[in-house]
């Protein structure tokens, strides 16, 4: 097994992690005993590399999928990626960061030696349990590489019973009375070390965008969004749900002798069923429904008043993450967007002011920050 500890993780600090490897190499010892039944004979020649199956889940501040295989390359036998269903080992692994822990667990399972081997882990950041975790896993596969006991031949002579152990020695004399009586020592408090702070489940975050759409009235429409969205990081589709507060600018339609001014008040639902991370970008498909007001306000025009109408609308969008740090992420989301009801607004003359599409876009860019 080759071995090259002067190419750690792109990120990784090895001064002040050093307590972590050395609890590493320890828990690898102790798997390395507990696997020793599974070891095999050495061979002249070399056997074909295993292929292996890896399931890999990070936060986007951890250490990418790419740099955990190659990681785990150079620590261990020569292996070869390929489909679940074609493995004979299959790998995987989870990495979580909390606000000021990390964690991480592997679960790996030989199915030629029909052999399962789970670890969990604890560390002061991400790439730190992640290098960890490449080791152990790495001894693990290494271990398990040959191709099985050897029972010993029949022919070997049996070993000679072991001589009796000698008697033990008559015990001391008991020591005479002493005139002074000991003095008992203080009992001292066993210390234990605090346990770590598990890595959430649920995360809760906010953005706001700058958004357009066509959806509301005949021209574009300027507003502001605020949202607040929670995702869940427990299970394996990792989705989420928002909350979207719309608010747009006072926006003029010209017509003959006048104009009306629109102004759009809305809050939406919106439900994400997955959340794809690719490195640091995540991508989601969402669904959102919203009520509100809209309003306007007629000027310059004979008998001009203000009307207020119910608002509903329903529509599709794909919202894009891109995290700048571990807190701040730039924020984007485009769709479509369609209301519930159409409304008409008109002079008394039957002249035209402005129409709700049946159909529109919309299309918006933020920040916001992970909390």
């Amino acid at each position: 097994m080759q071995k090259n500890p002067h190419v750690p993780f792109a990120r990784a600090r090895l001064h002040g992690h050093r307590w972590l490897y050395a609890a590493s190499f320890a828990l690898g010892m102790g798997l390395f005993s507990c696997l020793s039944s599974f070891s095999s004979t050495a061979h002249a020649e070399t056997a074909p590399p295993e292929t292996v199956h890896v399931r890999y889940s990070a936060a986007p501040t951890c250490p990418s999928e790419a740099e955990f295989v190659s990681a785990l390359r150079r620590d261990t036998d020569p292996f070869e990626l390929a489909d679940e269903a074609e493995a004979k080992r299959v790998v995987d692994v989870e990495l979580r960061t909390g606000a000021k822990r990390a964690s991480g667990r592997f679960r790996f399972v030989d199915r030629r030696h029909d052999t399962t081997i789970e670890q969990e882990l604890n560390g002061p950041d991400c790439e730190a349990v992640a290098r960890a975790l490449a080791m152990m896993l790495a001894l693990a596969m290494h271990r398990l590489s040959g191709p099985g006991v050897v029972e010993p031949p029949l022919d070997v002579a049996p070993r000679p019973p072991e001589p009796e152990p000698a008697p033990p020695p008559p015990p001391p004399p008991p020591a005479p009375p002493s005139l002074k009586t000991p003095r008992a020592s203080p009992r001292r408090r066993a210390t234990h070390p605090a346990p770590a702070a598990p890595a959430p489940a649920v995360r809760l975050s906010l953005d706001l965008q700058a958004e357009i759409t066509s959806a509301v009235v005949r021209e574009l429409l300027p507003f502001a969004s605020l949202t607040f969205q929670l995702q869940s990081t427990a299970w394996w589709l990792r989705p989420s749900l928002g909350l979207s507060l719309r608010q747009s600018l006072p926006h003029d339609v010209a017509v003959a002798g006048g104009g009306s001014t629109f102004l759009w008040t809305t809050g939406a639902l919106r439900v994400c069923p997955h959340v794809v991370v690719v490195g640091p970008v995540d991508l989601a498909p969402c669904v959102e429904a919203a009520l509100g007001r809209l309003g306007a306000d007629a000027n310059g025009l004979p008998g001009a008043r203000s009307s207020a109408n119910l608002w509903a609308d329903a529509g599709g969008l794909v919202t894009t993450r891109w995290h700048l740090s571990a807190r701040w992420f730039l924020a984007a989301s485009g769709g479509l967007l369609f209301a519930l009801d159409r409304t008409r607004y008109e002079l008394s003359s039957g002249a035209l002011i402005s129409e709700t599409p049946a159909l529109g876009f919309r299309a918006g860019l933020g920040m916001g920050l992970q909390l």
